[in-house]
């Protein structure tokens, strides 16, 4: 049997937030940690939201919208945090030229592997952006059979390349009526759907966070092990920045998020990790491999110093041996 190579994957919850005005990137400069005033059109960056003792508020991606001169840029990520993102940002807008409004409920979400350049420019997407470095967004452009995604729109249709699922993927992001017609044109070509799991499981090759599951009210930004893709460390002040910066001088923290995989059934999240009788640290993500006979992989935050690829780690005190793959910079390096 033939397995088709172009796929889809429903993503049923997605922050989007747009964020208008002459002053839209100078007051999110202020309150991520991540350089954002100089974002080509439709680059993007990873970026954290800390709160005054500078633990983390949310982790996200920040991009510019792709149309010439714009100030205005997009927060987005996984789960449902605008309401409380916005509630946190507008209490610190006093004069700034900037709205925030949370556009989620009118964007609905889609995953596509596969897609080759024809195809991609059928459904709106200029073939470039297949290529471009990641994170990247696009308008969709109209095209004959399909609703108009007019980059005027409040919520125009919408193309990103992220880490969080790799380079080979595209979410697709589109008022419900399009996305339809997106959908049967996908499908129209043989796509087949496939379960979230498969899109979780791409989350975590990827290492990449998700927040309430990875994180806390207690969650460092360095612990995310995403320095390189989120941080600027020169960027001057910002909320939360003297925790930040204290921790670079410090050289480390006491923990770090990695990759870890094992053999046989998923443990459960939350298990406890130990390393020669000591609890070092918790699963926070699990799921089967592509070939489940071969056992799980999935996300830890364990101790720093044991924080290094091929070191063995034990699910419960008795459990199975668990080895740790690395960091996201060990395994995908600084980008």
């Amino acid at each position: 049997m033939t397995i088709p190579r172009l796929h889809w994957i429903s993503l049923p919850s997605r922050t989007w937030i747009a964020v208008r005005g002459a002053d839209a990137a100078t007051v999110l400069h202020r309150f991520c940690t991540n350089h954002v005033l100089d974002l080509p059109d439709g680059a993007g960056c990873e970026a954290m939201f800390l709160n005054l003792k500078g633990t983390l508020l949310a982790f996200t991606e920040i991009y510019r919208a792709p149309m010439s001169q714009s100030s205005e840029r997009w927060i987005t990520g996984d789960g449902e945090f605008g309401s409380a993102q916005i509630k946190h940002l507008d209490y610190y807008v006093i004069s700034e030229d900037v709205v925030f409004e949370d556009l989620s409920s009118e964007l609905q979400n889609v995953l596509v592997l596969g897609l080759e350049p024809s195809q991609a420019e059928e459904l709106g997407i200029e073939p470039d952006f297949l290529t471009a470095d990641l994170p990247a967004m696009t308008w969709l452009k109209a095209n004959a059979g399909l609703a108009s995604p007019a980059s005027d729109s409040p919520t125009p249709a919408r193309a990103i390349r992220s880490r969080q699922f790799g380079s080979d993927a595209i979410l697709l992001s589109a008022p419900p009526a399009l996305m339809t017609d997106l959908l049967a044109t996908i499908e129209g070509w043989g796509a087949s759907e496939l379960p979230l799991e498969h899109a979780e499981r791409l989350r975590v090759r990827h290492v990449f966070p998700r927040m309430g599951q990875e994180t806390d009210e207690r969650t460092l930004p360095q612990e995310l092990g995403r320095d390189e893709a989120a941080i600027h460390f020169s960027k001057g002040c910002y909320l939360g920045q003297e925790t930040v910066a204290r921790l670079d001088a410090l050289g480390h923290v006491n923990r770090l998020l990695v990759r870890i995989r094992s053999e046989g059934a998923c443990p459960a999240v939350g298990a406890a990790l130990f390393h020669d009788d000591k609890d070092i640290g918790r699963l926070t993500s699990v799921l089967p491999c592509e070939q489940p006979e071969t056992g799980w992989i999935g996300l830890a935050n364990v101790k720093r110093m044991l924080a290094k690829p091929g070191v063995e780690l034990r699910v419960g005190p008795e459990g199975t041996v668990a080895t740790v793959d690395g960091t996201y910079t060990e395994l995908f390096g600084k980008r």
